[in-house]
This record gives structure tokens, sequence and C-alpha cells, in this order.
């Protein structure tokens, strides 16, 4: 499936992308899951299809950008964009109560790439200074302000779509090939999508895809990952470096094999939950929470008699969707027994 889905993104995996790829530093990201530590999960909560890594990712962004830029440097900084994410991705974000914005991964992306002679080796072959690729928001197909379509939001709304079964890998061909370059109400470049029921289609799959990942049990996991981890970090079974040092799986036999019961407790307890309840109070003896997430959709520019036009101007329907979703007010606590 990955390499069915790199091969829609571009029919050529440029050498440069391949050499970056086997990189250290890259290869890290073989080792870092793209669900956020949800692999781990109950298979009632969460059943991937199947698994996704941050190289996967980060492949998947550059193979886009080359495949509708053809410019080397911005290709690569799709490439680095996650470098300097740690084991278990945004469950840092939780660590470190950054719920809404969610960009503490990428903190550290300049000083991985300047700190590592392999990268700046390839580089150097390829006439490229750090700074034309350590920061990918330079370059608007790369990333751009949400909710316009960047290469980053359109590989993880298809990749998550699919893992997750909500989408055929055929849909995802026909929406992709109907993507062309045009600049954009700030005249910037943007990916636009030429057909109107395909841009509703890509900004359906979106929304579904952001009230999964903001939803009642993405959040309760993703903050009783970050507790236990937190609770590693104190009992100094693991330091915060490790997560940027080890594999997911090294790092999930560490707490595995502690010899603190709070923490094996919590790991049981995050592996075995197979339901997610709502209360206006808070429950006590059980694990409860209340927090607010980012909400993520794409609301994609297309084309309507020769004219470009956010999606959302287009449709009555999308409006309605989009609005359920960005005022879907959640209950005040979520538990689980």
């Amino acid at each position: 499936m990955i390499k069915k889905l790199h091969s829609i993104y571009s029919n050529e995996v440029p050498r440069f992308i391949i050499d970056l790829a086997n990189t250290t530093e890259l290869k890290r990201l073989e080792h870092v899951g793209q669900n956020c530590g949800q692999d781990y999960l109950n298979a009632e909560i969460f059943n991937p299809i199947f698994n996704y890594s941050r190289l996967d990712h980060s492949i998947g962004v550059a193979l886009i950008i080359w495949n509708f830029t053809k410019d080397i440097r911005q290709s690569i900084s799709g490439l680095f964009h996650d470098i300097s994410t740690p084991t278990f991705a945004h469950v840092i974000d939780f660590l470190k109560k950054d719920y809404v914005n969610q960009e503490i991964t990428e903190v550290d992306t300049i000083q991985v790439i300047r700190q590592s002679e392999e990268i700046l080796k390839i580089l150097n072959e390829y006439d490229i200074l750090p700074e034309d690729v350590e920061d990918y928001k330079k370059y608007s197909i790369a990333d751009n302000k949400a909710p316009k379509l960047s290469a980053d939001r359109l590989e993880y709304t298809f990749y998550l779509s699919l893992t997750r079964g909500k989408i055929k890998i055929e849909e995802v061909e026909k929406i992709y090939k109907r993507i062309v370059i045009c600049n954009n109400e700030e005249d910037e470049p943007e990916m636009v999508i030429s057909e109107p029921c395909l841009a509703e289609r890509l900004m359906k799959i979106s929304i579904e895809n952001g009230r999964f990942m903001s939803g009642k049990e993405s959040k309760i996991s993703g903050q009783m990952l970050a507790d236990i981890l937190e609770l590693c970090c104190n009992k100094n079974i693991l330091k915060e470096e490790d997560l940027y040092i080890y594999k997911e799986e090294e790092i999930v036999e560490k707490i595995r094999t502690s010899s603190e019961k709070e923490i094996l407790s919590m790991w049981e307890l995050y592996t075995k939950f197979d339901e997610v309840l709502e209360s206006d109070d808070y429950v006590e003896g059980k694990y409860c929470i209340h927090l607010d997430v980012k909400r993520r959709y794409i609301n994609p520019l297309v084309f309507v008699q020769e004219k470009l036009i956010r999606t959302i101007d287009i449709s009555n329907r999308m409006k309605k969707i989009l609005d359920d979703y960005l005022h879907d007010k959640s209950v005040k606590y979520i538990y689980v027994k």
C-alpha cells in the first residue's frame, strides 16, 4: 500500500530523496509511528489497516512537492519537516501542554540538520545550503497557513483515510490527478483541485480525519501516554532526550519492564481500555481529563467557471459539515473505566 501510494505521488523517486532518507537522522523516523502511539491501543479503539511511519510520511511529502515543483530545495525541506520529531510524535505536545498549536515536534529541526555530517555532505554535493531547506514553512506548496491545501496536509489526509479504511487507493489517485498549482488569494502558489466534487470530497475526508484526531479516544490516549512518559522521567526510567534517541519499541520495552507499579498499571490501562465515557462532572477514581485540542481540516481552492474559489464558498453542504465540526462542544470530562 505504501509503495502504491508513493508511486501515485510521483512516478520517480529522485536520487537525492533516496540518499537523504538513508541518513541516520531520517532513518530514525522509520521507528516513529505516524499514529502517535495509538498503534498500541486496544483494537476496539484503533485498528489501522497498515502501519505508516514518520519516514513514510516525510518521503510522501517530498514526493508530492517534487511532482508539482521539480524544485530540489522545496522537496528536501518537505523531507526534513519532521526530522526532529520524537518517539510517539505529537504526544510530546500533550507532555508540554501544547494542545492547540501542536508544533513542538518542529522546534529542533535546524539543530538536527546542522549537526549531521551525513546530511551536510549530501547537501554540499547538490550545492545546497542548510538554510535553504531547514524551514519548510517558507515554501507554500510544502506548508502554508491552515486550512489551505499543502503537501503536508494532503499527505497525512490521504494516509490516515487509507489506514482507517475510509477511502480507497483509487479515489486517492483520482483526486491527486485533478490537482494543479495556481496562485491563491495571497498570490502564493497553492495546490488547487480542478473539479468541485473532488474538492468537496477531499474537504469532507479531512474533516472526518479531524474528528478522529480531536475525538475523545485520541485525546484521552494522547494525554494518558504523555502522563506515562512523564512518570517514567520522574522515576528516572527515561530522560526526555531518550524520546529523540530510542526507537518506539525500545521506549515501550522500558515502560513494560519497569518495576514501578504505577507505571505498569497505567500502561495496562492504556493498552486495554475499550471505551471512553463522558461526564459533565469530574469522575473520582477514574482516569478522567478535560482538554481542547487542535482541530484540523482542509478548505481547498477549486476551479469554478474559470475562477478560483474556496470549497466552503461553493457548497452549503460543506458549510454545514464544517460548522458542526468546529462548533461541536465536547462534554466537560472524558474518562475510562
